[in-house]
């Protein structure tokens, strides 16, 4: 069994950020796995409409089954592990009240911890891949891996990639632009946010990732989608000697076994990379300014501007 470090991707920051496709490229790199965002799996994994981007239930799937047996997550776990993160993990949590995140973790976000490093783990060991990518975004999550790191027993060597993208794109895409959540009709559309609700969200979360990360041993690497899809190949060289030297083979598996995310993942990780900009011309000038108020002090933070 190797006994090395786990090495852990995490990504943070808001949703139709382009987290997909940059998870999708990075776990075809040698040594990486992809599995989409975690955070869902205790939901997902006994919804028989929600479906693995192998177009299965995950209950049903040839990898998480399998996974999900190995790490002990029985339908009582997972709603366990539901309630724990409903109560604890939120982001409005970690920014109203970090005095709890200071000194040793309630015993139920020991529990989930505990919980969630068995599944990395059952990851790695069913793709033989040293680094996963997790997609889940969650600025709470961020604190949380920063305390199992410190355990010597638990080899996780978690990083952060902090995905950034132009407010004004994230509630064009939120509101404007409906996606479907598969390839199924039943599955219908995604949920959808209004430019305002979607940016607040989008200051809050990113807010909360650089909170998350200060003061913590977790490395942050801040990306805007922008440039990444402006020069994928040079930026994905630039996060692979982020997270270092990854031992290790592909994952065995021909298909991706994603969780949630943008349809896109029904597609595999070949998906062409393109600047989309159609907020420009679609989204109605009120609601760019309505954007850029409400982002703020963000907006310049990032290094994107008005009008």
């Amino acid at each position: 069994m190797d006994i090395s470090p786990l090495k852990l991707l995490y990504i943070g920051g808001w949703g139709r950020s382009g987290s997909t496709l940059i998870g999708g490229r990075l776990g075809a790199q040698p040594g990486w796995v992809h599995v989409g965002e975690i955070w869902h799996l205790w939901q997902d994994s006994g919804d028989l409409s929600a479906l693995c981007s192998c177009r299965k239930p995950y209950r049903d799937c040839t990898f998480w089954g399998p996974v999900l047996d190995a790490a002990g997550i029985t339908p009582e776990v997972a709603m366990e592990m539901r309630a724990i993160k409903a109560d604890y993990l939120g982001t409005r949590q970690l920014l109203t009240n970090r005095a709890a995140w200071q000194g040793d973790l309630p015993e139920p976000l020991q529990r989930y911890g505990s919980q969630l490093l068995k599944l990395y783990r059952a990851i790695a060991d069913a793709t033989g891949a040293r680094c996963l990518v997790d997609a889940s975004k969650t600025p709470s999550t961020i604190r949380l891996l920063s305390a199992l790191a410190q355990d010597p027993e638990a080899r996780l060597e978690p990083k952060v990639l902090h995905l950034i993208r132009d407010p004004r794109a994230v509630a064009y895409s939120w509101w404007f632009r409906p996606k479907a959540r598969g390839p199924q009709a039943a599955q219908g559309t995604m949920a959808r946010h209004s430019p305002l609700r979607s940016t607040l969200s989008w200051r809050a979360r990113n807010k909360a990732v650089v909170a998350a990360c200060t003061g913590l041993d977790v490395p942050r690497f801040e990306l805007r989608y922008e440039d990444f899809a402006l020069d994928p190949e040079n930026t994905l060289k630039a996060l692979i000697d982020f997270v270092g030297p990854v031992s290790g083979g592909t994952a065995p598996h021909a298909e991706i076994h994603s969780i949630r995310g943008n349809a896109v993942r029904f597609d595999g990780p070949a998906k062409p990379i393109k600047l989309d900009e159609k907020w420009r011309s679609e989204l109605p000038g009120y609601w760019q300014r309505v954007v850029e108020m409400t982002a703020g002090a963000g907006l310049r933070r990032y290094g994107y501007r008005r009008g």
